[in-house]
């Protein structure tokens, strides 16, 4: 990266898509998949083609990471719109056990390099930056996901942005629900509970973003236990 770089990408065309087909219906993000033109597809194509061929290397750390994050989410979008009869993500390209393939197959290829979402996800942002409010800005097209933001993230304004979206999530039920003493929390926090540190700092760091002061209260006493949500991988399609 260029440390020393103000170089920033235009996200226009991205934030164009959101603007015309996502849809926040109490407080659960949608795309309006089936109503996108054919038009709307081919310039989400052109521009994830265009982002492929940035020399990303030229641009700092800030920026990159708002490359990544954003150009997860469009390829994801880019998966639903080439598969539009599925109902989940996870229905695309299964193998005979029924198990999806669909992080693993190429999605885009960068610097000759053939790239998943994988890649993206665990390769690059998780390992490079190191911030788990990450996976709150990455989205798989699902219902328990985090929202798909409704807006680009964007290098000058990314911090903000990572606070915005893991604090919209915490503060969801599908993020972190309270019955009596016990905490219910997204199988994220399962899944990837080590990018939070132990389970005391994870606690911590939920309970820094959460609004409610009784459920701030109840995280950070351990003796509060801890589970975890079933995950609805149905589509994020408004219907």
């Amino acid at each position: 990266f260029n440390p020393t770089s103000s170089r920033q990408i235009d996200f226009s065309p991205w934030q164009q898509f959101l603007d015309k087909y996502l849809i926040i219906k109490n407080g659960q993000s949608y795309v309006n998949y089936h109503k996108v033109t054919q038009k709307d597809k081919a310039l989400l194509k052109q521009f994830s083609n265009t982002l492929s061929q940035l020399t990303i290397e030229d641009y700092n750390r800030n920026e990159q990471m708002a490359y990544w994050i954003n150009l997860y989410n469009l390829l994801t979008v880019e998966e639903i719109l080439t598969h539009p009869t599925v109902k989940s993500i996870t229905d695309i390209d299964t193998n005979w056990l029924g198990q999806s393939k669909v992080w693993d197959k190429t999605v885009i290829i960068i610097d000759n390099t053939k790239i998943t979402l994988n890649d993206i996800e665990h390769r690059i942002l998780r390992p490079i930056w190191n911030d788990p409010r990450i996976h709150a800005a990455v989205n798989c097209a699902s219902i328990s996901c985090p929202n798909l933001a409704a807006f680009a993230f964007e290098g000058d304004k990314i911090n903000h942005q990572l606070n915005e979206v893991f604090s919209t999530f915490v503060n969801s039920a599908k993020g972190v629900k309270l019955k009596g003493n016990s905490i219910y929390l997204s199988k994220i926090f399962d899944w990837y509970g080590s990018d939070f540190g132990n389970e005391q700092q994870m606690r911590q760091f939920i309970a820094f973003f959460v609004k409610s002061a009784t459920l701030k209260a109840k995280l950070l006493n351990a003796n509060n236990s801890l589970s975890y949500q079933s995950y609805n991988w149905n589509l994020n399609q408004l219907n």
